[in-house]
């Protein structure tokens, strides 16, 4: 399997290289290729996916599913729509995993230079990691970038088994919480009840109602629906550095 590095050898410029420092920030599993497959920069979570290989894997450097038929169907997706260029022409594939029987979800769109795009290698320190063709070989700094205005594909992966990771400090700092109700909120956050979160927490239910109750007094929510949509579409799910 090649090697991931950090540095973004593969991305063409400098706006390019701040857009993927700032995916870092958001809870996504997304992997950059080109119309061949091959894979110029992965985020952390993405990362993590791929090290397990249990949906995708990269083989000589190109983006592969861990059966024949999701990795033809994965990089027909990417070809096609590298070569249409429209978002509104991305697709959708199943991926099938070794260790479960439902499969995940990859959206791939494009990805196009913006006009004036130079073609100069970002520097290194973001977040993530490009992949090297090699195995076992890290790309240094004469690594070249793919050409200027080359038209690339984002593959974002769902994945409904990962927790969900809440920004703890930006929900203590923004909404005064204690770190009871933190904890409460990210249970809720992950699908629990109020009951199955009273006994993973090793509490009264009472307790937890009294909890609850506080998050809706300091999130300006009233019901569990919307603190629950608020936890996964806000500053929870921001990753500061």
């Amino acid at each position: 399997m090649a090697r991931a590095v950090h540095g973004q050898g593969g991305v063409t410029n400098r706006d390019g290289h701040f857009a993927l420092a700032v995916l870092e920030l958001l809870p996504l599993s997304l992997v950059v290729v080109d119309r061949s497959a091959a894979v110029v920069h992965a985020t952390r979570r993405a990362l993590r996916l791929l090290d397990e290989r249990d949906a995708l894997q990269v083989v000589d450097g190109r983006l592969h599913g861990v059966r024949s038929d999701s990795t033809a169907s994965l990089q027909r997706t990417i070809a096609r729509v590298v070569a249409s260029r429209r978002e509104q022409d991305g697709g959708i594939v199943r991926l099938a995993r070794r260790s479960h029987p439902t499969p995940l979800a990859a959206f791939v769109t494009p990805l196009e230079p913006a006009a004036g795009s130079r073609g100069r290698p970002a520097r290194d320190g973001a977040a993530g990691g490009r992949y090297d063709a090699a195995p076992g070989r890290t790309a240094g700094p004469d690594a070249q970038p793919p050409p200027a205005g080359n038209v690339l594909a984002a593959v974002c992966i769902a994945d409904p088994d990962h927790p969900v990771e809440l920004n703890q400090a930006a929900l203590r700092d923004l909404y005064k919480l204690t770190p009871a109700e933190i904890g409460l909120a990210s249970l809720l956050a992950n699908g629990l009840t109020l009951d199955e979160a009273a006994e993973v927490l090793d509490v009264r239910r009472n307790t937890v109602r009294t909890h609850l109750r506080q998050l809706f007094g300091k999130t300006g929510t009233g019901r569990q629906a919307e603190l629950v949509r608020l936890l996964l579409t806000g500053v929870g799910q921001i990753r500061f550095r």
